[in-house]
């Protein structure tokens, strides 16, 4: 490696740029006791740095690569034009990170957290500022496809995520647990694949369990703004999106995880079906509900504004809402699978070129759509 710091030292760089100058050269900076091998460092940093990958390959580790560390400090930290994975932080306990940055990344800019191994999660710390640009996919995409943030984190606060113009989406993947972020912020994010958004991605075995997001905006994702996926007793409080799933293969809002909150859910203009409600979703509540314009793509997949396939839960006041002629949105509200379990408090439906409500289901239970014309 290329810096070595050692506990009890933070490394002011201020402003500074550090540059890789060839390929495979290791990290550019590190903690002394990258490996663990020896007792866990304690109350270093770095701060005010650029780390500049020179657009070289650098396979063999992260450019900013720190473990079993306690009381890291990281602040200030920019990382430009490098490859594979920027910064990767893991097993790290009670500590700071703000105004962390990537622009012009290819790969994975920045991994906190890992999901493999024994107690590799980042602990009880908190972040402030995080914001990532123009980050695009590694050819080796399946393990590099160009999430702006990937997350594994137990108990740690977030203040702000900032994605733009980025191949993929902002991913907090399972073993997360007790999290609060305050505001999301996603535009124009996406590749073919339709990976985008927001995720909070789990599974049955290893659940992103009780994470809250108070606000989420997503503009012009090629996929989903939202992406609830393997998640237990995870909570938004609001979420906005415009002009998402532009190739209208997925939906604003996918919703796939047990207990889920939605408080207030809002869908203008989406390629495809505003809200999914998948067979695994089980005990879900999304309260307000507002589904303006939905299936503009030019081939969209469905013609729903919101589109139920089983589960279980409740809707609260729902608004489907078409104001385009002629309508993409032929019906306001389809229940297609017979198992679907669920109500719906309110619902109003204008413009809906077939019908306002559809359901095979006898186990979802609506009240006389308010239509309108």
């Amino acid at each position: 490696m290329c810096v070595q710091i050692p506990s009890h030292v933070t490394l002011d760089m201020q402003g500074s740029t550090l540059r890789l100058l060839g390929p495979e050269e290791g990290a550019l900076i590190a903690n002394h006791n990258l490996r663990g091998s020896g007792p866990r460092d304690t109350s270093l940093g770095l701060v005010n740095a650029v780390l500049d990958g020179g657009d070289l390959s650098n396979q063999g580790t992260a450019m900013l690569q720190m473990a079993y560390v306690d009381n890291l400090s990281l602040r200030g930290v920019r990382i430009i034009r490098g490859q594979y994975v920027g910064g990767w932080i893991y097993n790290a306990r009670s500590s700071v990170f703000d105004d962390l940055e990537a622009d012009g990344f290819v790969g994975e800019p920045w991994l906190l957290g890992a999901a493999t191994g024994v107690d590799n999660h980042i602990y009880d710390s908190a972040f402030g500022r995080l914001a990532a640009r123009g980050v695009r996919s590694h050819p080796n995409d399946y393990y590099f496809p160009g999430n702006s943030f990937v997350f594994v984190l137990s108990r740690c606060t977030i203040d702000s995520i900032t994605a733009i113009d980025c191949a993929a989406g902002i991913k907090i993947q399972s073993p997360t647990e007790d999290v609060r972020i305050r505001a999301v912020s996603t535009v124009r994010c996406g590749d073919a694949g339709s990976n985008s958004g927001l995720k909070l991605q789990g599974d049955t075995q290893s659940p992103v369990k009780r994470v809250t997001v108070d606000e989420v905006r997503a503009t012009g994702q090629t996929g989903s703004g939202l992406y609830l996926e393997g998640s237990l007793d995870c909570t938004v409080g609001s979420f906005k999106g415009v002009g998402n799933s532009t190739n209208g293969a997925y939906p604003d809002v996918w919703v796939g995880g047990t207990r889920d909150r939605i408080s207030t859910l809002i869908s203008d203009q989406c390629g495809g079906t505003g809200v999914v409600i998948r067979p695994n979703a089980h005990g879900y509540a999304l309260g307000e509900v507002r589904v303006t314009n939905p299936n503009v793509a030019p081939i969209p997949t469905a013609t729903a504004a919101i589109a139920v396939f089983g589960g279980s839960g409740a809707l609260g006041h729902v608004t489907c809402e078409e104001t385009e002629d002629p309508a993409d949105m032929l019906v306001g509200v389809d229940v297609n699978s017979p198992t679907a379990v669920g109500t719906i408090d309110s619902l109003s439906v204008r413009g809906a070129a077939d019908t306002a409500f559809k359901s095979v289901s006898p186990r979802f239970v609506a009240p006389v759509p308010k239509s309108h014309r």
